[in-house]
């Protein structure tokens, strides 16, 4: 439990499972092509490509493709873990 002073927040690490915005990602990216649409909507990820920077740089392997959007000639890249890829590393 911690307390801060101008705040009171209370932190309980028990039986809670945390799980952080990556590993989130890194589930994500398994299972399907992410968006930074998709990834603001189911992880609240608002840096896709700075994560996907830090998930790179643990070693896995991420493929990317460029997608035009409909009626604009914006584009925006979508991101999918390598096939073969394991969700999980060992430490």
């Amino acid at each position: 439990m911690a307390i801060r002073n101008d705040t009171t927040v209370l932190l309980h690490y028990g039986a809670v499972r945390m799980t952080t915005q990556k590993q989130q990602l890194i589930s994500l990216l398994a299972r399907k092509w992410v968006t930074p649409i998709t990834a603001f909507e189911e992880a609240s990820c608002m840096r896709l490509a700075a994560r996907i920077s830090d998930i790179r740089a643990d070693g896995y392997k991420v493929e990317s493709k460029w997608i035009k959007a409909k009626g604009g000639g914006n584009q925006f890249k979508a991101y999918r873990l390598a096939s073969g890829q394991p969700t999980k590393r060992s430490a």
